[in-house]
């Protein structure tokens, strides 16, 4: 399998050095370096690598000008910007000029490259997961609550993407932001896929003054000893073989928090996971 080919764009030399070894280590090939913008653009064309990572705040250029030319060059390469400005704001504008994904720089080098790896799997898949982790962060996050019924978001995020056994016990509505729900679900049900063993059971059902989504699986579990870091922001369990940037649960919380509910995680009766979110009933 040929090493995907890398830019890094960053007028921090000590930076690119440890970039540079960190990727390498973990299978990358560094095909050029600049450190700013104008002349990013010109070692991306020359290049042509699969990925870019981009710095925002650069002289001559910064990141967000030297963008859409680097995004019209290599349509389909992956392009990761990061800043140390650390403003959801910031990242959306990122996002919209054609990044896949935007990082703020002060994160462990081992869950950078674990992003990188992601954001090249799944194109813009964890760029959701990092801007709401920002917007959490910054206070910026505004769910846009109104009475939904989990059973039906739950059908909506199965329909054709994910095989699991479904039961409904609880009809109940909740005061809830259907997209924001619609992104916990499919990160606790992407994680079973990945992490767990089927079958996959949903279970919609009552719990006292809330309405609970239980998501199990059948896999081995969470480690005893990483059960209280499991939801933290940038945190994956030192047995997993499965690449990912440790967010997908973090945002989880998160999200469930912001809407009034929790999110917590119980070892199946029988073994495997159980992730549950609850949320207050209507």
């Amino acid at each position: 399998m040929t090493a995907p080919r890398v830019v890094l764009v960053d007028d921090t030399e000590d930076l690119r050095l440890l970039m540079r070894i960190a990727l390498r280590r973990a299978g990358y090939e560094v095909v050029g370096e600049a450190g700013d913008g104008a002349a990013g653009i010109e070692v991306a064309r020359t290049e042509l690598p699969d990925l870019v990572v981009l710095d925002l705040s650069m002289p001559v250029m910064d990141g967000l000008e030297a963008l859409p030319h680097i995004r019209a060059a290599l349509p389909d390469a992956t392009i990761v910007v990061m800043s140390g400005f650390g403003s959801a704001q910031m990242g959306e504008k990122a996002i919209a000029g054609g990044a896949d994904g935007y990082l703020q720089k002060g994160a462990p080098l081992a869950s950078v490259v674990a992003y990188l790896g992601a954001a090249m799997d799944r194109r813009g898949g964890v760029t959701t997961e990092l801007l709401t982790t920002a917007q959490v962060r910054h206070g910026t996050l505004t769910p846009q609550l109104r009475d939904v019924r989990p059973a039906d978001v739950v059908v909506a995020v199965l329909a054709g993407r994910y095989d699991a056994g479904v039961e409904v016990t609880d009809e109940r509505l909740v005061h809830a932001d259907p997209l924001r729900l619609e992104q916990m679900l499919n990160n606790l049900l992407s994680n079973a896929r990945k992490y767990g063993r089927p079958p996959v059971d949903v279970r919609v059902r009552p719990a006292g003054p809330c309405v609970a989504i239980d998501v199990a699986d059948h896999g081995d579990g969470v480690p005893e000893h990483f059960r209280d870091r499991l939801f933290q922001e940038f945190e994956r369990a030192d047995t997993s073989t499965v690449t990912g940037a440790g967010l997908g649960l973090h945002v989880v919380r998160t999200l469930a928090e912001a809407q009034g509910g929790t999110a917590t995680y119980a070892p199946g009766p029988a073994g495997g996971a159980v992730f549950t979110i609850e949320l207050p009933a209507v």
